[in-house]
């Protein structure tokens, strides 16, 4: 299955915008999970790089978000990770209104320290 790519920016996320990589199979349908995805690089990378691992998850058939944790509040631990917790918050909202549907499945998956 093709898979779409494209960058967005989340203005309204309660920490600040953040910059993100949308990975969604051509194919996807009404319903389709919403996979939150955290790369790996020890909360020291920052930026957005493709992903294997996206690519394949939306091949699969779901809409996978990529975020680019570390770079609003930068990548010392714990702030990564309440990064991730306030996109998950706006995602959960955002389903309703134009990523995915009110039936899709938020999920949250990732590698190496952003597993």
């Amino acid at each position: 299955m093709t898979v779409q790519v494209k960058d967005m920016v989340f203005d309204k996320v309660a920490i600040g915008p953040v910059s993100t990589r949308i990975y969604q199979g051509a194919e996807y349908g009404k319903g389709s999970p919403i996979v939150l995805y955290f790369h790996g690089g020890a909360f020291q990378s920052s930026g957005l790089q493709d992903n294997a691992v996206a690519e394949a998850i939306a091949s699969a058939g779901a809409i996978v978000v990529v975020a680019d944790y570390n770079a609003p509040m930068g990548g010392v631990f714990p702030k990564p990770l309440e990064v991730g917790y306030s996109l998950f918050s706006y995602m959960a909202n955002k389903r309703a209104s134009g990523l995915g549907d009110r039936n899709s499945a938020l999920l949250v998956a990732g590698e190496e320290a952003g597993g």
